[in-house]
Formats: C-alpha cells, structure tokens, sequence
C-alpha cells in the first residue's frame, strides 16, 4: 500500500515536471519566433540602407 502511494507521488511529480518543461519550451519558442522576426525586419531594414 505505501509503495503504491509512493509511486503515484512520483507519477505526479514527473507529470508536473514535464507539463512544466512543456510550457516553459512553448514560451521559448514564442520568444524566439519573436526574435526571429525581430532580427528578420531589421534585417531587410539592413538590406535597403545597403541598396
């Protein structure tokens, strides 16, 4: 029985730690499409001041 309940603790505890993991690559992944786009305008800003 206590084994049973120790499992379900670590079940928990991976499920909160991968959900957690999840939203924190999803908001990376917004940060860099940002970033991206960021660097993407500048950076044909760079092109027509060089044309």
């Amino acid at each position: 029985m206590n084994n049973e309940r120790e499992l379900i603790d670590k079940l928990v505890e991976e499920y909160q730690c991968s959900s957690n993991l999840s939203e924190g690559w999803n908001k990376t992944i917004m940060i860099s499409q940002r970033v991206g786009a960021l660097v993407a305008s500048s950076g044909c800003e760079l092109l027509r001041s060089l044309v």
